[in-house]
C-alpha cells in the first residue's frame, strides 16, 4: 500500500497559513498539535487543557509495545484512512515565515538565514502522511486485567492520545521575486535558512529541501476509567468553548 501525501502549498496574500492546515486539520477529525512534543504518539499519557498539553508519561510507560518480548498489538498505523484530493496551497510574502515555523513546531531545528527576503513564495508538502491509532479492545483488555496499578491512577486524571495523524517528511521548495524556482545547491541553502547542526535532510533535484523529521500534526484524545458500572471508555475529538468536547465510546463490564 502506498504511503498517502498531503501537499500543503499555500495561494495565500495576508492570511496564516498554519490556520489553514490546523482549520484542515479540524476537517479530518482531530485536533491539530501546536505544541513540540515529538514523542506524542499513542499512548502518550497527557495532560493540561488544549491550549497547554504536557506529556505526563511516555507512549510504551502505560501501554507497552511488547510484554515478555511478545508485541502488545496495541496500536496501528493506517495509510488508507485520510482523503486522497491533494490539496494544492502556497505562501507568498511574509506568509513564507509560518511554514519555516510548522519546521520549528515539528522539533526540528530551523530558523530563516541572512538572505531569506530573497524568497517570495514557499510551497510545502507533508510526505509520508498516516494514522497511527490504540487498539481499543486490546488496551480494555489489558486495563482490566494487567495494567499496573499506579498506570490507572494516573488515567483517573489524564487523558492519553488516543489516534495521531504522523508526517515523516516535509519538502520545502523556495522560489524568488521572479517566479523561478531557487537553486539550493549553489550555497543559497545557507544563505535563506539556518539549519540546526543536527538536522537529517537532503537536497533533490538542486531545488526542493527534505527534511526527514517524523512528527505529529494533529490527535485524538481518550480517557479510560473504571466508574460503578464498569471501564468508561471517552473519546475528543475536537473543542468546544476552550475545552476537550467529549464523547462516549462504549462502557464495559
Amino acid at each position: 500500500m502506498k504511503p498517502q501525501y498531503l501537499i500543503i502549498l499555500l495561494l495565500i496574500a495576508g492570511c496564516n497559513p498554519l490556520d489553514y492546515l490546523y482549520k484542515e486539520i479540524n476537517k479530518y477529525g482531530y485536533i491539530p498539535l501546536k505544541t513540540p512534543l515529538a514523542l506524542s504518539g499513542p499512548g502518550t499519557l497527557v495532560a493540561g487543557n488544549p491550549d497547554s498539553l504536557s506529556i505526563v508519561a511516555p507512549p510504551g510507560e502505560c501501554f507497552p509495545f511488547e510484554i515478555d518480548g511478545d508485541s502488545t498489538n496495541f496500536r496501528f498505523v493506517d495509510t488508507s484512512t485520510l482523503p486522497k484530493k491533494i490539496r494544492n496551497i502556497t505562501a507568498s510574502g511574509s506568509a513564507t515565515v509560518d511554514l519555516i515555523e510548522l519546521g520549528k513546531i515539528s522539533g526540528a531545528p530551523i530558523d530563516i538565514g541572512v538572505d531569506y527576503d530573497r524568497v517570495e513564495t514557499i510551497s510545502l508538502e507533508l510526505d509520508g502522511v498516516s494514522i497511527e491509532y490504540m487498539n481499543a479492545p486490546q488496551i480494555t483488555n489489558y486495563y482490566q486485567t494487567m495494567m499496573d496499578p499506579l498506570c490507572r491512577m494516573y488515567l483517573d486524571f489524564s487523558g492519553f492520545i488516543f489516534q495521531a495523524i504522523k508526517v515523516e517528511k516535509l519538502n520545502y521548495t523556495f522560489y524568488s521575486k521572479d517566479g523561478a524556482k531557487i537553486d539550493l545547491s549553489t550555497g543559497a541553502l545557507e544563505e535563506i535558512l539556518e539549519l540546526g547542526a543536527d538536522i537529517e535532510f537532503d537536497i533533490e533535484n538542486k531545488v526542493e529541501l527534505i527534511i526527514k523529521s517524523p512528527h505529529y500534526i494533529g490527535f485524538q484524545l481518550g480517557s479510560m476509567q473504571e466508574s460503578d458500572s464498569g471501564i468508561s471508555i471517552k473519546r475528543a475529538s475536537k473543542i468546544k468553548r476552550g475545552d476537550w468536547h467529549w464523547e462516549n465510546l462504549n462502557v464495559f463490564d
